[in-house]
């Protein structure tokens, strides 16, 4: 009996390990696809639909239904799904889709030599990633991180978009916990890279912007050790010891500025934002753009998808909707630009919770209100729990534990021809006021 036992057990391994497809031979089937799939609901016809897993998802369970919508391939980790006799032969197994993604999309990363920049750091990532793609699109196939799809899912769906047509490829690296940015560079293995700044967000999975520092310093370390190029503002206290403290005999190669001239853009408000373009003109002169073309492309830029949008409304309000997310630093750096935004309409803020922040949070919510006092902004509206409590400290101004108490009071209803900034946290969904406006 356990003789038998012994051999079913290593026929079954091998049986495993024989339907398990090589990560070049899943390649071969890729590269016969129209890209990648990961919902059921936006199916992309002759693609590759990648069932991942999570908490409280499995991918298993709607590959069949993705294969009905029209996806060529599925790639599972089930075997029990290779039975169906209809779409055997378009089942890929894997032991694991995730780590299959992440090594697909190395492997493909592999096939091409071509300029990777990778784009980190606490605030300013996308702002920075969208200008730098608009001033190198002038001359260069470029790809970029959609929305933001910056993390271990996001990066390697990017990496699959690389096409034999593309020359540089922008990747936005998000980190939540110490060796994130490790990880993603593992598998972007970027030639060039950039740190916006070193600020104070996630501090749940850092502790302190000590922590965020050395989070962040996993991408100079990676082109430290592989001879890349890295863009470093001089003016940034943070960045230069940070690289100094990976690098103290200069094997990277750096490239300094923090002088630039920047044109004016009537959507991009604030200091920060002038940042972000000098980060996008260094950059550009790095790869031969034209000064007018970069001018040009700055000049330009308006920002979408909740990210310092502009939306004017029928009610004469005019906002700055910046509710994709926030924390302590771009909460402070953004509420100085719009203290110092020139209008002759009248002010208001409308702020949410800010996550993320572990033990912090109650003093940083305070601190934001305190910044609030002494920039001297009366109309203010608080939204969230960490808001309410904190506002217990001052009381003076109006907060609301929810959205839906806020919009039952009517306030917003009665805000007209106003500037008005909104932001918070994503999870607190911001922009769901807007109609109210």
């Amino acid at each position: 009996m356990g003789f038998f036992f012994i051999i079913s057990i290593v026929l079954s391994v091998w049986y495993k390990i024989d339907a398990y497809m090589s990560i070049p031979e899943i390649h071969k089937l890729f590269l016969k696809t129209t890209g990648i799939s990961t919902d059921t609901r936006n199916i992309i016809p002759g693609s590759l639909f990648i069932s991942l897993k999570g908490e409280h998802f499995d991918g298993n369970k709607f590959a069949l239904e993705a294969l009905d919508k029209g996806a060529t391939f599925a790639l599972v980790s089930d075997l029990e799904l290779q039975k169906n006799k209809n779409y055997s032969d378009k089942i890929i197994v894997v032991e694991d889709t995730l780590k299959t993604l992440q090594d697909l999309a190395n492997f493909h990363r592999k096939q091409f030599t071509m300029t990777v920049i990778a784009i980190t750091g606490t605030n300013g990532k996308t702002t920075t990633k969208n200008l730098i793609a608009e001033v190198l699109e002038y001359k260069y196939k470029v790809i970029k991180t959609e929305g933001n799809l910056n993390n271990h899912i996001g990066v390697p769906l990017t990496l699959l978009r690389i096409t034999k047509n593309t020359e540089i490829a922008i990747i936005e690296m998000g980190a939540n916990t110490m060796s994130d940015i490790a990880d993603l560079c593992k598998i972007a293995e970027p030639t060039h890279g950039i740190i916006t700044n070193i600020g104070t967000a996630h501090l749940q999975g850092f502790g302190t912007k000590a922590g965020v520092a050395q989070a962040k310093s996993e991408l100079y370390i990676w082109l430290r050790d592989h001879a890349g190029v890295v863009f470093i503002n001089k003016h940034d206290k943070d960045l230069t010891s940070l690289v100094y403290s990976v690098d103290s005999l200069n094997f990277l190669n750096n490239v300094l500025y923090g002088d630039e001239t920047v044109p004016e853009n009537k959507y991009l408000i604030g200091d920060f934002n002038k940042e972000n373009m000098k980060t996008a003109v260094a950059v550009g002169l790095y790869f031969k753009i034209k000064k007018s073309d970069i001018t040009k492309a700055l000049k330009n830029y308006e920002p979408k998808n909740m990210r310092s949008e502009w939306v004017s409304t029928k009610k004469e309000n005019d906002i700055i909707l910046d509710a994709y997310n926030a924390n302590p630093s771009s909460m402070k750096a953004v509420l100085h630009a719009f203290t110092d935004l020139k209008s002759n309409k009248t002010k208001w803020l409308i702020l949410g919770d800010m996550k993320e922040l572990g033990e912090e949070s109650q003093k940083e919510h305070t601190n934001i209100l305190w910044e609030i006092l002494k920039l001297n902004l009366s109309n203010v509206i608080l939204i969230g729990e960490e808001f309410y409590q904190a506002h217990e400290k001052t009381k003076r101004y109006a907060s609301f534990k929810t959205k839906e108490g806020c919009i039952a009071s009517h306030l917003l209803q009665s805000i007209k021809r106003s500037n008005i900034l909104i932001k918070g946290s994503n999870s607190m969904k911001m922009w769901e006021l807007v109609p109210m406006l």
